[in-house]
């Protein structure tokens, strides 16, 4: 299963349900069909049209849709119904009923933030000790800044962002946790957020690398972004599912 990159263009773009595949059309562009069962997750920018059928069938099958903002931040996610069913629902409606979660909950991403930290110093030969978090993404930022101007950083960050959150989404529907479940927790837990977080901090360290590849000044071309982060992606769910492995050891033990 891979991922379905749905951009809009000047023109349009509509995506219908054609038995068991959707189909996405443009002007002067074929038709393309692409069968559900191959799509892992779907990510949509860009002025796009999307009926009601192909909506619902995404959902039906537990493909997570992310909508991406212009600037690529997360406009809205859908969510439909999760193929597996596990413990990790209970264990963290159970979690969400203690006085005390959000302490709790708050420890637990500062020691995932905390083993992110280490991870990124040591891919950047630095110490822990010698610079926090916060230091070395702003610095990365500068430098990126710099290099690409202002206004390209601020659409490659975001859509950066974006692509994690799409990822991490997909993640937590494996994980069993569904639009039922999310809509249960309302507005007390952000939950795609903090894994979201974690992938694209890994990102960090890498895309500063394939970055200074690029030629100077060159504006980066979103299919080549795109290329990039599906690159990244096995390393990446291996990481989201440590980590929503982590957050249900963490329930356990409490």
């Amino acid at each position: 299963m891979k991922p379905c990159y749905v951009i809009g263009r000047r023109g349009g773009l509509w995506v219908n349900l054609d038995g068991p595949a959707l189909s996405i059309k443009q002007p002067e562009r074929a038709c393309q069909l692409v069968p559900l069962n191959r799509i892992s997750r779907l990510i949509v920018s860009g002025p796009a049209d999307i009926s009601t059928p192909a909506l619902l069938a995404c959902a039906e099958r537990g493909i997570s849709i992310t909508f991406l903002q212009p600037n690529g931040q997360v406009r809205a996610y859908l969510f439909g119904d999760s193929p597996r069913r596990d413990s990790l629902w209970q264990r963290l409606q159970d979690f969400l009923d203690r006085p005390d979660w959000a302490e709790r909950y708050s420890d637990w991403t500062r020691a995932v933030d905390s083993r992110a930290h280490c991870a990124l110093c040591k891919r950047l030969q630095q110490s822990p000790e010698r610079y926090t978090l916060a230091h070395i993404e702003n610095r990365l930022r500068d430098w990126q800044t710099e290099r690409l101007g202002a206004r390209q950083y601020g659409f490659v960050s975001g859509r950066l962002h974006g692509l994690s959150a799409a990822l991490a989404a997909e993640l937590l529907t494996e994980f069993g946790l569904g639009a039922e479940h999310l809509r249960a927790i309302g507005n007390r837990l952000d939950l795609p957020s903090a894994p979201a977080r974690w992938l694209h901090l890994d990102l960090l360290n890498p895309f500063a690398v394939w970055l200074n590849r690029q030629p100077v000044g060159a504006p980066i071309d979103d299919r080549a972004l795109v290329a990039f982060f599906e690159s990244r992606v096995p390393r990446l769910q291996r990481l989201g599912r440590q980590i929503l492995n982590r957050l249900h050891g963490f329930l356990l033990e409490l």
